[in-house]
């Protein structure tokens, strides 16, 4: 018993005491208190009930605990649990741990933290560990694993992601220093690789575990949790436990299957379909050939090669049972995998209606230019009709090429003022108003143009090249999302196909075992 361990349950305690039902009254733990606090066995119980593989029904026990006889059976159903159903090796009894003896307490207490530190290290509640599973080994492998050993094979898978020959074994020995842990982090927390192979530039043990911790805090939740320089230095392996089993609680580091992985998958399950319907030709094809020994004359003969033909045909049924095996694991990794999908499928509606309303803004920028070029038109061929002597060839303002139409229009304009300022010379009063008639239809002009860009640009080019731009990116814009809507549509095909394939395979199978049951009995 020591005292980093000790700090490693009041801090983990104190952690985990307001997630749980009706155990807030605990609070604080201390150093001085916390084997005091437990002695009713109401607080590990309750740990234990969040444990799913414990099974410890918490309407069992006595809340609350107000005699040693109700103590006792709070602390009866703890240790049957950590025994029967979580192969723990504790010999304490009720009465020492009633009695506080902190030696017995120490081992109890932490007996019930690891199981519930190590909850989460199951194949059924990190599938994801699928992928820690070596060549030749099936899901019953992962399934057969204690917490512990399933939390060391996944060290190991990532030492061997890291390019690193090391392994471990157990938490006593193989992290006596912090050489696997920053290969570790260094896969899990890759953004931060760098800064945790650093570490291990540094010379002395001491060194290294403050600089790993200095680090370990700029995760995201920290991870200097539990740890600390002296439990790294003097080997405490509980405390290792710990720190290593809080990483892998938090930064699991692996994934299911891609979706290239899926098809790759997919691909040997139809060759093992086709194979199997091989093997099921050739035995159609081996009763035929029984069918026509028995009517040959030479019964000697036909015996002996009809012994071989059902030798042949038990090979074919066997390796028939094997694929059908291995079927059934590819079915259960198809219902994982598409669990997965339909947790990070996209929302296909919504793309729908951004794209909607996106057109929609496009039509109503569309009508309003419109409006603008009718009454730019209409500005222009006013002003020409007041002086038809000019002779002005009018170029009405045109959407479909609009840096011409606009400039042609400020050049008749233009004709008309020199037309103006010819009648001067002849009728000096009428000049005057002509003159002033031009500049306020120009003025207008550009007013329309800077008002449809909410802008003050004078220049009628400049603000056409704007709007078109504008209209180009809005474009380009529905075409992205167009094709967004396309390959989530692909993808959702896809998830049908295989849905459809699968459910048929299923079917098949479930009758086949159903036929072999009714012949067994």
């Amino acid at each position: 018993m020591n005292s980093a361990e000790t700090s490693l349950f009041v801090q983990y305690f104190n952690e985990v005491a307001t997630t749980l039902p009706s155990c807030s009254g605990y609070l604080p733990f201390t150093e001085e208190n916390i084997f005091e606090k437990l002695t009713d066995g109401i607080f590990c119980g309750r740990l234990l009930e969040a444990v799913p593989k414990a099974k410890l029904n918490s309407k069992l026990l006595n809340i609350p605990a107000t005699d040693d006889q109700s103590k006792k059976a709070n602390h009866s159903l703890v240790l049957a649990a950590l025994r029967k159903n979580l192969n723990s090796t504790i010999t304490c009894n009720e009465a020492e741990l009633l009695s506080g003896e902190h030696i017995e307490m120490h081992d109890y207490t932490w007996e019930v933290l690891r199981a519930h530190l190590l909850r989460y290290a199951s194949l059924n509640e990190r599938l994801p560990l699928i992928r820690s599973l070596k060549k030749g080994e099936d899901l019953t492998v992962l399934l057969s694993l204690d917490q512990e050993r399933v939390v060391l094979r996944w060290v190991n898978y990532h030492l061997e992601k890291a390019g690193e020959e090391k392994r471990v074994k157990r938490f006593s020995v193989d992290f006596k220093d912090v050489e696997v842990w920053v290969h570790v982090l260094g896969q899990v927390c890759s953004e931060l690789k760098q800064k945790f192979m650093d570490v291990l530039g540094h010379t002395t043990l001491e060194e290294r575990a403050t600089a790993l911790l200095n680090v370990c805090k700029s995760t995201n939740p920290p991870l200097d949790k539990y740890a600390t320089v002296e439990s790294i230095v003097l080997n405490y392996w509980r405390v290792n436990m710990a720190f290593t089993a809080n990483i892998f609680n938090n930064f699991l580091g692996m994934f299911l299957p891609s979706e290239e992985e899926m098809d790759k998958t997919l691909k040997s399950f139809q060759a093992l379909r086709v194979k199997l319907a091989d093997c099921e030709a050739e035995c159609n094809s081996h009763r035929k050939t029984l069918e026509a020994l028995e009517q040959e004359k030479g019964l000697c003969a036909a015996q002996e090669r009809c012994a071989q033909t059902w030798f042949e045909i038990f090979e074919l049924l066997s390796r028939r049972d094997q694929l059908n095996g291995q079927l059934g694991k590819l079915e259960e990794e198809k219902a994982k995998l598409q669990r997965e999908l339909e947790k990070q499928d996209l929302s296909v509606h919504e793309v729908s209606d951004k794209l909607i309303n996106t057109t929609n803004l496009v039509n109503t920028k569309s009508r309003d230019v419109a409006d603008h070029i009718e009454k730019v038109n209409t500005l222009i061929e006013e002003s020409c009709k007041r002086a038809p002597e000019a002779n002005v060839e009018l170029a009405l303002y045109d959407a479909s090429d609009e840096n011409a139409s606009l400039s042609n229009a400020l050049r008749a304009q233009e004709k008309l003022l020199n037309f103006y300022k010819m009648e001067l010379k002849a009728k000096q009063e009428d000049h005057v108003k002509r003159q002033e008639a031009a500049e306020s239809q120009l003025a207008e002009i550009n007013e329309l143009v800077s008002e449809f860009l909410d802008t003050e640009q004078s220049d009628a080019l400049d603000a056409i090249n704007n709007l078109k731009r504008l209209l180009e990116l809005l474009v380009e814009k529905c075409k992205r999302q167009s094709l967004q809507i396309a390959m989530s549509d692909s993808k959702i095909e896809k998830i049908d196909d295989l849905n459809a394939l699968f459910s048929e395979k299923v079917r098949d199978y479930a009758e086949q075992q159903i036929e072999k049951k009714k012949k067994k009995k």
